[in-house]
């Protein structure tokens, strides 16, 4: 949607609490509280000026509007999600 090459971006995976990971963990895979860490030692710029206000431009447009039947949709697209965790587990 964004046009954004994946060279260009960073995943980051974070798990809330006090996780204990079994095996090591790649430098992206984290706990609440090395998350900002992880995200402060990305220092090189990999966009524009120009290909962030664009980014910005598109998130806004393609946003749904603000409002109370967005929440409502929202929290049922979630429960929806966290119902189909369940029946997996």
């Amino acid at each position: 949607m964004l046009g954004i090459s994946y060279d260009k971006m960073h995943s980051v995976v974070v798990f809330p609490g006090d996780a204990t990971f079994k095996t090591q963990m790649p430098e992206n895979v984290t706990r609440l509280r090395g998350y900002i860490r992880y995200i402060r030692s990305k220092t090189k710029s990999l966009l524009t000026e120009g290909e962030v206000k664009g980014i910005i431009k598109i998130i806004g447009e393609k946003r749904l509007p603000a409002g109370v039947k967005t929440n409502f949709q929202h929290v049922d697209h979630v429960k929806d999600i966290t119902a189909g965790r369940r029946r997996l587990m």
